[in-house]
């Protein structure tokens, strides 16, 4: 039993230190090849300097209605390109919405993520969405024996209406994403943007659509029809938007930007297609005197490290707001960050972890809450939203996107004003006695067992993550 126990052991090590190289090997290879072809590629980058008017997003349920009431209006068309599209009561509200625009004879495409994670609007139903007059697309359907390709995800999340609406930001289509859950909520940020960056951002939606990686849903199944029945749950949710909808706009905050840019990566598997970490790059290490940022996950390796640690040499401060095991839905993103703890000590970074898991918002139901936004502001006046993790996976693997305003000093404090109060309910680790055992003070037992768990993983493979 001893010698079988051994050779079990040594298959699954050899396993993984397999997919290690061969991970290891496509990093080394791709940056070779951008070094060749980086010239030739540009991500999809378009500023304008005129007056644009965007609508700040931080509450869950007012963006949903903003949603909502954008496809009731719609006259001409409505792209979705989403990395999670649920089967619950809001993405069943949602795409009634959009079945009634079509119906009404507006152009609507909706292009989902494939990734076999989180992927849930499966052909059945797509197949009722297109009988409907929706077009279907799913992104980089490769199967999981391509362990490099199927790591290539679309992470973006565009919501656009009649060439004149674009929603960005951190928010998928799930009850998680808009405060619906009963077991655990987002806290996220999105923001709506009215004018002629639309037609630019528009047209990054048809790179993806039209590019190699989307295909059209095929089944020989009967279509599911249940998904589209709404339910009593979903009529009460919308007779309490209905009820408090004064209430709702409240939350939200508008604003004129005068100079906005718009960065996405190109599609396809090699990093010379990540452009987003570049540009950010670059806006980042531009700082003076101060960078607020938040994110769900922190992750970092060298490159990231030396970032932070240029930035503080300068002479900018730094926070960062992320979250800790009791929050997260993903402990081996903590796994990771508590790997890289003295390292994160030695930049000078102020770092917080959002641990009461409780809403600011008045919305929000008492369920357990997790931060999901993903934004930063420099020097008090650029404003960066999109869909960008601190996180290896961001830079190397998927598609992201991301909204830059400058020069905008309201924009800017309601950002901040947001990130602060979450920082409420948040700690400081360097703060604590036990700055490791401060990330996961006040998770359950599972999730503390499942974080030592995945500690040896998390350090091998943090180039996943």
């Amino acid at each position: 039993m001893k010698a079988v126990a051994k050779k079990i052991i040594l298959v699954i090590t050899a396993f993984i230190f397999l997919i290690y190289l061969l991970f290891a090997f496509f990093l080394w290879f791709s940056e070779y090849k951008d070094r060749q072809i980086l010239s030739e590629v540009k991500s999809i980058y378009s500023r304008k300097q005129t007056p644009h008017k965007l609508t700040l997003l931080n509450s869950g349920i007012s963006s949903f209605k903003k949603r909502l009431d954008l496809i009731d209006q719609a006259k001409e068309s409505i792209e979705l390109e989403f990395f999670i599209y649920e089967l619950d009561s809001a993405s069943k509200l949602l795409t009634s919405k959009i079945v009634k625009a079509a119906r009404r004879g507006v152009k609507v495409k909706v292009l989902v993520d494939f990734s076999v994670t989180v992927f849930k609007l499966a052909p059945v139903y797509a197949k009722k969405l297109i009988d409907e007059g929706v077009e279907v697309k799913y992104y980089n359907t490769a199967s999981n024996s391509r362990i490099i390709t199927i790591q290539h995800r679309n992470h973006r999340k565009l919501l656009v209406v009649d060439s004149k609406y674009v929603f960005i930001g951190g928010r998928n289509i799930a009850d998680d994403y808009f405060d619906l859950s009963d077991h655990y909520n987002f806290l996220d940020s999105d923001v709506l943007i009215e004018g002629e960056i639309v037609n630019d951002i528009r047209k990054s939606f048809y790179s993806y659509w039209s590019s190699d990686y989307s295909s059209a849903p095929v089944t020989d199944e009967v279509s599911r029809e249940d998904f589209f029945k709404l339910t009593p749950k979903t009529s009460e949710i919308l007779s309490q938007i209905e009820k408090n909808s004064k209430e709702i706009e409240l939350l939200n905050f508008q604003t004129t930007c005068d100079d906005i840019s718009y960065i996405t990566d190109n599609p396809g598997v090699f990093t010379s297609n990540r452009q987003v970490y570049k540009r950010l790059e670059l806006i980042l290490s531009k700082a003076k005197k101060s960078i607020v940022a938040e994110s769900p996950y922190l992750v970092l390796r060298k490159d990231g490290l030396n970032l932070m640690k240029k930035l503080t040499n300068n002479g900018a401060d730094l926070s960062i707001l992320t979250n800790s095991l009791k929050s997260t839905d993903a402990y081996y993103t903590v796994s990771a960050l508590s790997l890289s703890l003295s390292d994160i000590k030695e930049t000078k970074a102020r770092l917080f972890v959002f641990n009461e898991s409780k809403s600011p918002y008045s919305f929000s139901k008492n369920t357990r809450y997790g931060l999901h936004a993903k934004r930063a502001v420099v020097d008090s006046k650029h404003s960066i939203i999109g869909t960008y993790n601190i996180d290896p996976r961001s830079a190397n693997f998927n598609s992201e996107v991301l909204v830059i305003c400058r020069n905008n000093e309201e924009l800017a404090k309601a950002i901040i004003e947001d990130i602060e109060l979450r920082k409420k309910y948040a700690i400081e680790p360097f703060k604590d006695k036990s700055p490791f055992l401060s990330l996961i003070r006040g998770a359950s037992r599972a999730d503390q067992f499942k974080f030592f768990l995945s500690l040896p993983l998390s350090r091998l493979f943090d180039f996943l993550l």
